[in-house]
């Protein structure tokens, strides 16, 4: 199974979504820089969060922000 990586950089107040592309992945996000709020969690830099069981993940930038994704199979 292959993993997907993403690397971003957004904008404080802005909204976005992540589709999971293969079943039976999970995502790990770690904040590089900025802050954002995901699964009911607040992150700041260098903070990371792990999610599974899930079809779809989204998540507010609360302060501008860089984020690595990464798409994992479980």
């Amino acid at each position: 199974q292959q993993a997907w990586f993403w690397l971003g950089d957004f904008d404080a107040g802005q909204a976005h979504a992540y589709s999971i592309r293969e079943v039976g992945h999970g995502v790990y996000i770690f904040v590089i820089d900025g802050a954002i709020s995901v699964a009911g969690e607040t992150l700041g830099k260098r903070d990371g969060i792990a999610i599974s069981d899930v079809r779809a993940i989204e998540f507010t930038v609360a302060e501008k922000a860089s984020l690595l994704l990464m798409e994992v199979p479980l």
